[in-house]
């Protein structure tokens, strides 16, 4: 990109463009061609009386065609001029808008800066209580696990024991049905004993009363016949 001065016309950096790059601009202009009275002056013999020599011919583009390049090569570096110029505006425009970004983003992280002492130590304290309760909730797991390990072990060991005093309990109501069958065979034999003798003093009651009744007769025969 080509650089212009203040006023907007083409630097000496561009005018030496031009002059070195004919093969852009200035396509068809020799290198070297006399352009002033001086060095065509320099051609003329001297007044010393020295014959005139002849003007030598040089060949190219006419004047015309030579000027119409220099019009349109100095069209086009005005155009890269006024490009130039836009884009240094732009430019200015968008360095301003950064710099306003850039004030504004220290201002916020002055802002932030200023909260955050507070934030970090509200962060810490709050990190140190999820802490604390994640390490409780962590042994209170591990407890609870024991716990159920515990109940389950209480549970199966209850089992066995209601098994084992179901198995315990029926033995003895069998021991104890077993004595009560033995003790009452024990009782039906004691009764019928009892009915036994309970026939036998029924029958010696009758022989006794009837012996009574024997002797009352006697004696009321013993008694008549006195």
């Amino acid at each position: 990109m080509r650089k212009t001065d203040s006023s907007g016309s083409l630097s000496s950096r561009s005018t030496s463009t031009l002059s070195s790059a004919p093969s852009t601009y200035l396509a068809g202009i020799p290198r070297s061609r006399p352009t002033s009275a001086s060095s065509r002056s320099s051609a003329r013999p001297s007044s010393a009386g020295r014959t005139r020599a002849a003007p030598t011919r040089t060949t190219g583009p006419d004047p015309e065609t030579l000027q119409n390049q220099l019009i349109q090569a100095k069209k086009q570096l005005n155009a890269e001029g006024e490009k130039s110029r836009a884009a240094q505006t732009e430019l200015r425009s968008e360095v301003a808008r950064l710099q306003s970004e850039v004030k504004h983003l220290k201002e916020m992280q002055s802002d932030f800066f200023g909260t955050a002492g507070m934030e970090n130590a509200a962060l810490t304290d709050a990190y140190n209580r999820l802490d604390r309760a994640l390490r409780a909730n962590a042994k209170a797991k591990a407890k609870a696990k024991e716990l159920i390990a515990a109940r389950s072990k209480a549970e199966q060991e209850l089992a066995e024991y209601k098994g084992n005093l179901k198995v315990r309990h029926l033995s003895d109501l069998r021991t104890q049905l077993t004595g009560f069958e033995s003790h009452n065979s024990e009782l039906q034999a004691e009764v019928q004993h009892l009915r036994q003798m309970l026939r036998n003093a029924e029958e010696e009651h009758s022989m006794h009363t009837a012996v009574k009744e024997r002797n009352l007769s006697l004696e009321a025969d013993v008694r008549r016949l006195q």
